[in-house]
């Protein structure tokens, strides 16, 4: 007679192993999946769950027959009153600016600009280095090194433009940057040292809310030693500065004068020439935007997803600038279109890139939802005072705490701007996206552009 062997401890599974050391707690042990439930699996790890799901720790079902819309958990739930929208953008694929831009790609189709990581010109001579002062008009010039290059075909070497049908054109000299890591390092330097100077460029102090965030985040990163508000503010700059022309200042001027723009779009003003505004561009995109990005918003992240509410003021701050980046690039998107009288195929004329805009403002909803849902950052300021079981959480200095009185005591005025803002569609208005991060009325539906109707263009910056 054989006895039955009795499993040793390295035949158990986990579950057996903690039932045999605790016989009276029962361990629930999930089932396998069957194939439809390995299948939705499969799927959620591809697609990614849904914001509102993950907001309530459900585990998110998408529609196998449309898996791009809502998942299952959404759609039962869309004939109830929510806001939460069925999302599934995670916060570091947020967009946030152009990555080319549209005109220039014809300047030149060098593969040293837009490769895998811009370098040198092949054709550059390296003889009689000049250096030249640029600026944007803001604050202390950009000193770069340039070179004279030889073109290749796809290069431009001038700019056109056309009047009554006629077209015009102003020849530049062919030259380029020479040290692209110094430039760089250049760029980078004149970010510091200007970023006030934007500020009160880009931003009215008028608007006493953008204003005030602006410096409460400036003292936060200068005297607070805050990381993420330093980069954060970086990369406030860096969008600008990608969206402005350079043009010669200094003594410098690469054989050009005053002279030769008159009665040009350029009059008044010495432009770089096409193919170095194209490098620009190139250096800025890879080397500085796009890293201060990825950074910014995986630390963003990092604060939001697991849920921490312990850093809600410094979120908000970064949450409140990007949204006000946002609204600028949108605002320049238009005023682009708008200069030169662009036209998208089946679209209209508000705008220079209708895709671009429209996932800036997916982004935009995106920030406002995560915000709202996963840490309920919207009930600070929205309460009748300010909530004090958060912000106690919260390492406040005296300047801060003003801050926030202040913007609580805005609140109301804010929201019914926005409100007006969005009934209107005028997406280009500083004050359109940041109130809905505490609006009881937040609409978390898309946003589908709007043309502007005859008569509208003029108002585009008022409410």
């Amino acid at each position: 007679m054989h006895e039955t062997a009795l499993p040793t401890d390295r035949h158990l599974s986990t579950s057996q192993l903690k039932q045999r050391s605790n016989p009276s707690k029962v361990i629930k042990v999930r089932a396998a999946f069957d194939n439809a439930s390995r299948q939705e699996t499969a799927l959620v790890r591809k697609l990614g769950s849904c914001l509102r799901c993950r907001g309530r720790k459900e585990r998110c079902k998408p529609d196998i027959l449309n898996p791009n819309g809502e998942c299952i958990n959404c759609a039962l739930t869309s004939l109830s009153v929510h806001q939460i929208p069925c999302i599934r953008t995670r916060i570091p694929q947020v967009s946030l600016y152009h990555t080319v831009t549209t005109e220039n790609d014809t300047w030149t189709i060098r593969p040293e600009i837009f490769g895998t990581e811009p370098t040198e010109l092949s054709s550059a001579l390296h003889t009689g280095v000049k250096i030249l002062e640029l600026t944007q008009d803001y604050g202390k010039p950009l000193v770069v090194r340039v070179t004279e290059f030889i073109p290749v075909d796809g290069d431009q070497t001038s700019y056109i433009w056309s009047i009554d049908g006629a077209e015009l054109e102003l020849p530049m000299p062919c030259y380029a940057i020479t040290n692209i890591p110094e430039t760089k390092a250049a760029m980078e330097t004149y970010m510091v040292q200007n970023l006030e100077r934007y500020i009160d460029s880009f931003i009215d102090r008028n608007d006493s809310v953008v204003w005030a965030t602006f410096q409460i985040a400036i003292h936060r990163a200068r005297y607070r030693n805050s990381i993420l508000l330093q980069k954060m503010l970086r990369l406030w700059i860096a969008s600008r500065m990608v969206e402005k022309a350079w043009h010669i200042c200094g003594r410098e001027t690469l054989g050009l004068s005053h002279a030769d723009t008159a009665g040009t779009p350029y009059e008044g003003k010495i432009p770089i020439p096409p193919v170095m505004d194209s490098q620009f561009d190139q250096i800025m995109v890879r080397f500085i935007l796009n890293p201060l990005r990825a950074q910014v918003l995986k630390i963003l992240d990092s604060r939001i997803t697991p849920g921490k509410r312990s850093e809600w003021f410094e979120t908000y701050l970064v949450v409140s600038l990007l949204l006000n980046s946002i609204t600028l690039s949108t605002a320049h998107d238009h005023k682009f279109a708008k200069l030169h009288r662009h036209v998208a195929a089946g679209r209209g004329s508000r705008f220079e890139d209708y895709n671009l805009i429209e996932s800036y403002f997916h982004g935009a909803q995106v920030l406002i939802a995560h915000f709202r849902v996963i840490i309920n950052g919207h009930r600070p300021l929205q309460s009748g005072s300010p909530d004090q079981i958060m912000i106690s959480h919260e390492d406040l200095d005296d300047k801060e705490v003003r801050y926030i009185t202040m913007i609580h005591s805005q609140l109301d005025t804010a929201i019914s701007t926005a409100n007006f803002l969005r009934k209107h569609n005028r997406y280009e208005n500083i004050m359109y996206w940041t109130p809905n991060l505490f609006s009881t009325s937040w609409d978390p539906s898309p946003i589908y552009i709007k043309e502007l109707e005859e008569g509208e263009a003029d108002l585009i910056g008022s409410y």
